[in-house]
């Protein structure tokens, strides 16, 4: 798998902000499929959580501020399987919004977008 890519290596020009839906649109037109981390177990959903949060690579980090509210911030992680190759992507809330589990799921990835 490849090393964490950013916003420019992701395909898109520096300087040029772009939308959580376009980001989201690359993401499923590159195959990467939604899933969400609430109440699941851990690990990748292909091979049935019978992988750790390790065994899952992130692979591009993208936050988002609102316009009018910048305390209305979304992440957006795509990460893919080591072992089978499964590429997902997770849209959450971030910051004090996020809840406990994608909280915890980001931290296993050190999946903060810093």
């Amino acid at each position: 798998m490849s090393p964490l890519r950013t916003t420019e290596q992701a395909g898109y020009e520096p300087g040029i902000e772009i939308s959580l839906v376009e980001t989201l649109d690359r993401m499923h037109a590159d195959g990467y499929a939604d899933f969400s981390v609430e109440g699941r177990k851990t690990g990748c959903p292909v091979c049935d959580g019978r992988l750790s949060d390790s065994d899952l690579e992130v692979v591009e980090v993208h936050r988002f501020e609102g316009e009018s509210n910048p305390d209305d911030e979304s992440i957006v992680v795509a990460v893919a399987c080591r072992t089978c190759g499964w590429r997902g992507v997770l849209v959450s809330a971030y910051g004090s919004s996020a809840s406990n589990d994608v909280a915890e799921f980001l931290t296993a990835l050190g999946a903060t977008g810093r």
